[in-house]
């Protein structure tokens, strides 16, 4: 079972930013410094709490979240020290942070607010096939709902694999109907999701292929600590 915790910074108070920003890891801190902007790093920190929640939701011998510790694989794709079976992947966009769990697989996420489809990234960043679609229907909300769920289900799987920017996102396509992937006519081990929530908002799932799509959505409460 896979589950997805978010948290939105609008709900979450100052002083609540600065608790979990002192017990974050500092190379956790490091990040979340060098953005500009206050809101940016108020994502950051909102993930990490959302990190916290889950693994606490998972496993109630993880309450003291002041030692955890971020790894990163040689591929960039973090785990956490001393918790290898628990696999998570955080994102962010507009006021949401998530953070997607699995306790056994490997796991991908992706959440974007859907707004405008930007047709110059389209023709940029997705595979001929999904321009094609895109492009078949007129400006609008069905427009702008695909166009988020091709990006974020891109997103989810570099995540999934730990590729990140290493890999070109035009390499390869969706089959949109039934939801795999395919990289040079291969049809890759992998399977999506996508959750509408929170509203305006679309989340993007990668997961092996075969497992169970038992997904739950939790929205964090950030009245307590």
């Amino acid at each position: 079972m896979s589950c997805v915790y978010a948290v939105c910074i609008d709900e979450m108070s100052e002083e609540l930013y600065h608790e979990i920003y002192q017990r974050m890891p500092e190379d956790r801190q490091n990040r979340t410094s060098r953005y500009k902007h206050h809101t940016d790093q108020m994502r950051s920190v909102a993930a990490y709490y959302a990190l916290e929640r889950a693994l606490i939701c998972y496993s109630p011998a993880a309450q003291d979240v002041e030692k955890l510790q971020i790894g990163y694989e040689a591929s960039g794709k973090p785990y956490l020290k001393g918790f290898h079976e628990f696999h998570f992947s955080l994102s962010h966009a507009g006021k949401y942070a998530i953070c997607a769990v699995n306790w056994e697989n490997s796991i991908g996420a992706d959440i974007l607010q859907i707004r405008r489809a930007d047709l110059r990234v389209a023709k940029r960043f997705f595979a001929k096939t999904e321009l094609d679609q895109l492009m078949q229907l007129q400006q609008g909300i069905k427009q702008d709902r695909l166009f988020t769920r091709i990006w974020t289900r891109k997103e989810s799987y570099v995540k999934f694999t730990g590729e990140g920017l290493n890999r070109e996102l035009s390499e390869f396509n969706m089959d949109l109907n039934s939801k795999k992937l395919m990289i040079k006519s291969q049809i890759m081990p992998v399977q999506f999701w996508e959750m509408e929530e929170p509203e305006g908002y679309m989340i993007s799932i990668c997961c092996k292929a075969g497992i169970t799509n038992n997904i739950q959505y939790h929205k964090v409460q950030t009245d307590h600590s």
